[in-house]
Parts: structure tokens; C-alpha cells; sequence
């Protein structure tokens, strides 16, 4: 947007139409905020830990076939044996669950750090909203007073507008790398799924074979 801080008028009305002004892209600094918010708690929802369970027990359950097709080659196995591949299969899922959320956590430390800095933009811009809101009551029709006031809080807030411009571009880069990052996690852990099945089918076998 490149808004222009521009030059502090002398006269109470031309003072508090700046005073409107400045609160109008105060506001938009807010609204920016909220929208990285609001699209954050959005963004993560495809990355909680329901989406986490699913894939999980999708990988789980695509090699249950593979599992019943080496059962069906010892029709006369014995129950402990066949609990060898129930109970690893529980086990499976649940370390493979903490795996993946840990996974999780770790590549999305770096949008975390930037969503937390986001929060704190938003917190410091009210601050400054509520005192340029303040300003009126408070300078009691003096103009002077209110142009001293007005000065170092409308700075603030066109460089607050500056960093929100960025924001969008900062957040959709972030996100782009925690998404190939996801990507890499997954694929990983699905071939870290396959390999503890081969164990466990192995396992099995050996019982079967007693």
C-alpha cells in the first residue's frame, strides 16, 4: 500500500480527521493480524493429530492384507501367534503416532516462531490503537498537545502497516516450506511403517514355524 506518513496538520479538525485516518490503517494493521490468525488455525487443521491418526491407520490397515495373506499360510498357527501381529499392530500405530506428531512439531517450529511474532505485532498495534482512540480526551482541545501525542503513535503505526504488507508473502513462504517438509515427513514414516511391518511379519513367522 506505501501510505504516506505525510505532513501533521495545525487546526483541532485537521488533527482529528488525521487522528481518523491514522486509526483507519491502525485498523487495517489489526485486521491483518486477525486473517494470519484466523488462516493459521485453518492451515493447521489439515496437520492435527485426527489427520495424523488417520494416515497412520491408513498405512496400518493397507499392510493388514499382506499380514492375513502370510497368516493364511499356517492355517494351524496358534493364537499367541497370531497375537504377535494384533498386538504389534496396536504397537505400531501408537509409536508411529507419537513419531509423526513429533515429526509435526519440529517442522513447523520455524512458522511457529513466525506466527508468534505475527501475535505479538497484533498485540502491540492495539496498544497503539487504544491510545491514538485515547487522544481526543485526553489533549482536551489543545492542539499542541495533540500533535505531540499523535506524532510518535502515527509513526508506529505506518511502520506497523509496513511489516503487516509483508506478512502475506512471509506467511505463504513458510508454509510452502512446511508443506514440502510434510511431504518429506510422511514419506519417510510410511516407509518406516513398512519396515516395522516386515519385522513383525517375521516375527510372526518364526513363531509359526515352532
Amino acid at each position: 500500500m506505501g501510505q504516506m506518513v505525510g505532513r501533521m496538520p495545525d487546526t483541532w479538525e485537521e488533527l482529528l480527521e488525521e487522528r481518523n485516518r491514522v486509526l483507519h490503517w491502525s485498523a487495517e494493521v489489526l485486521a491483518r493480524v486477525d486473517d494470519n490468525m484466523t488462516n493459521e488455525d485453518t492451515f493447521l487443521m489439515d496437520y492435527d493429530n485426527d489427520r495424523v491418526n488417520e494416515k497412520v491407520e491408513k498405512w496400518v490397515h493397507s499392510n493388514r492384507a499382506r499380514a492375513d495373506a502370510v497368516i493364511a499360510k499356517y492355517p494351524d498357527t496358534t493364537e499367541d501367534c497370531i497375537a504377535i501381529i494384533d498386538n504389534g499392530m496396536i504397537k505400531i500405530i501408537e509409536e508411529m503416532n507419537n513419531k509423526m506428531r513429533k515429526d509435526y512439531r519440529n517442522g513447523y517450529s520455524e512458522l511457529r516462531k513466525f506466527t508468534k511474532r505475527v501475535d505479538r505485532l497484533g498485540y502491540k498495534e492495539r496498544q497503539i490503537h487504544a491510545s491514538i482512540e485515547r487522544l481526543e480526551s485526553e489533549c482536551q482541545g489543545d492542539p499542541k498537545k495533540f500533535q505531540k501525542k499523535l506524532g510518535p503513535l502515527r509513526l508506529k503505526v505506518f511502520d506497523n502497516l509496513e511489516i503487516a504488507e509483508k506478512i502475506m508473502f512471509q506467511d505463504k513462504r513458510y508454509k510452502t516450506a512446511f508443506t514440502k517438509k510434510v511431504y518429506d515427513i510422511d514419506h519417510e514414516n510410511m516407509a518406516e511403517c513398512a519396515k516395522r511391518f516386515e519385522k513383525l511379519l517375521a516375527e510372526f513367522e518364526r513363531c509359526a514355524q515352532k
